[in-house]
């Protein structure tokens, strides 16, 4: 949303994705607390609350990792210097039949396979994803969190996922050829 300054300029707020995680973080995390406190199974049913609040928090952890992922690739891909592995162009190739949307997944074998991210980061921005889609795409796991096993591991894990590519997008700039893109 833009609003107009009084010079007739625009002033445009840019959100901080990693700032909202962090206070959803700090919320969900409050909230598992709150139902150990009181010994509540975590095999039985969640309060709507908590359940809304891991629904969205894995969504915008997951969102944050998307869009640095998309910034850093194209990024890579828009610098005149840019010099594709075997392994991107492999990739990349599978998409150019008129396809032009990359899967999550394939981004994240994209930034691999240009060795922004490592192992460790490639692996949990997997199981990011994961937790993401378990939650959006099946109900049941709004409201039971017995298919979830660690859950306090998995938001701790999709908070490195989200700060980590984020880590990445920073290094990025700072290479002499990247290109900015918002």
């Amino acid at each position: 949303m833009a609003e107009t300054d009084e010079e007739g300029g625009r002033i445009v707020w840019v959100p901080d994705p990693i700032q909202e995680v962090e206070r959803l973080k700090t919320i969900v995390e409050d909230d598992i607390e709150n139902l150990e406190v009181v010994e509540k199974n975590f095999e039985e049913t969640v309060n709507q609350q908590l359940g809304n609040h891991l629904l969205l928090y894995f969504t915008l952890a997951h969102s944050s990792i998307e869009q640095y992922s998309e910034k850093i690739l194209s990024s890579r891909f828009c610098s005149e210097e840019y010099e594709p592995s075997e392994e991107t162009i492999n990739i990349l190739e599978k998409y150019e039949s008129g396809n032009n949307y990359l899967p999550q997944w394939e981004r994240e074998n994209l930034l691999y396979a240009e060795e922004v991210i490592g192992d460790g980061l490639k692996s949990q921005m997997a199981q990011t994803r994961r937790s993401r889609n378990a939650l959006v795409h099946n109900p049941d796991e709004r409201v039971t969190l017995s298919s979830i096993e660690g859950i306090s591991d998995k938001i701790e894990l999709a908070y490195s996922a989200a700060t980590g590519i984020i880590d990445k997008w920073e290094e990025e700039m700072t290479r002499g050829d990247a290109e900015y893109i918002l």
